[in-house]
């Protein structure tokens, strides 16, 4: 991908990266392991931003 972003597109990059994080350790004990695992997690080989599949 080139280097030439739009500010839009950029912001979309950055929200797509903080979104892909692990569920926090403090979150897991809180919740009671109710929730352990981010199931929104997106590899970037097997699934792209966007994609709605």
């Amino acid at each position: 991908m080139g280097s030439n972003k739009s500010a839009k597109e950029k912001k979309r990059f950055v929200s797509a990266i903080r979104k892909n994080k692990p569920v926090p350790s403090w979150a897991v004990l809180k919740t009671n392991r109710s929730f352990t695992y981010n199931f929104k997690r997106r590899d970037w080989r097997h699934k792209k931003i966007g994609d709605s599949k």
